[in-house]
């Protein structure tokens, strides 16, 4: 019998949970199955409680965003337990980028199939959507500042991108992806293992977690009102195509200089970093339309 463990972050997603949550408990007492539910309470509390539920029978189902879901990436890497995310934060891109949604979270949890997703690392921190350095942390910091009555809402992450065109100065990057060297004066660097981050933004459109690459987005320096006027490329990948934009697969990526690198939404850690898709895995459940990831087992529900 499976044991569910509804792992949720309260602040997340202005405390999107509560829209979703008494449903799918109505649901698992429907199906007769047993569920705890579990806040967290501090940053890194979900590592914390992920470890304690590792068997093969635990299912673990994640109510945040993408930083709640790293941390219990951290406490099930090659556990036997299933990992579910069930969309309650503010982006929500890595489960946006697995195909599921607040609407079809439920089915998927209980009809979907188990496969083991392999984990990329940025100076050994595990990451499932994008690591990131340059423009958008900046904007992060920015938008970081707004007053809390605000935070949760996409409006700050467009305010605090355009205050962030006219202020910030974009660095010299040193970068080697594999055997190639690049240098240059870049506004951001995005190495997907995923394809999207910041709400939506299709900023590495060609990555796919089980192809063993990583996918590498490089934008020059550009005038700012350019800038702004092909943001909205990034929602739908089609940025990929400018002259400004570098685009490339690499199995091993490094960069130089003491730039703060963003994964999964959340601070991670500084360069000189390297990048690469480890050995380790998590297991998810997943849309049964996610075809192209290895090793999947049948659906743990009938």
């Amino acid at each position: 019998m499976f044991h569910y463990t509804c792992i949720v972050n309260p602040i997340a997603g202005k405390g999107g949970y509560k829209k979703h949550l008494p449903h799918l408990l109505s649901v698992l007492r429907e199906h007769g199955s047993s569920y705890r539910v579990l806040f967290t309470r501090y940053p890194g509390h979900g590592v914390d409680i992920a470890k304690k539920y590792q068997r093969s029978t635990d299912i673990i189902v994640c109510f945040g965003g993408d930083g709640t879901l790293n941390e219990i990436l951290q406490g099930q890497i090659d556990s036997s337990a299933s990992v579910f995310i069930f969309p309650s934060g503010t982006g929500n891109d890595i489960a946006s980028s697995f195909g599921i949604t607040p609407q079809n979270a439920t089915e998927i949890l209980l009809r979907g199939i188990t496969k083991r997703v392999p984990i990329a690392r940025v100076n050994n921190k595990p990451f499932l959507g994008v690591a990131s350095c340059g423009f958008d942390t900046y904007v992060n910091a920015i938008a970081n500042n707004f007053p809390s009555f605000l935070k949760g809402r996409k409006i700050v992450y467009l305010l605090a991108i355009l205050l962030s065109c006219f202020a910030y100065r974009a660095p010299t990057m040193h970068v080697c992806l594999d055997k190639k060297r690049i240098q240059g004066t870049y506004l951001l660097m995005a190495v997907g293992h995923g394809d999207r981050y910041g709400g939506g933004m299709r900023i590495t459109p060609r990555a796919k977690r089980d192809d063993t690459f990583l996918d590498v987005c490089l934008i020059r320096d550009v005038n700012r009102f350019r800038l702004l006027t092909k943001l909205p490329l990034l929602m739908n990948g089609k940025h990929i195509v400018l002259p400004e934009v570098y685009y490339s697969k690499a199995k091993h990526v490094s960069i130089e200089g003491n730039e703060t690198i963003f994964a999964d939404g959340e601070y991670r850690t500084k360069a000189p970093a390297t990048y690469s898709i480890s050995d380790s895995t998590i297991r998810m459940i997943l849309p049964t339309i996610i075809d192209s990831i290895p090793n999947s087992v049948p659906s743990h529900v009938g």
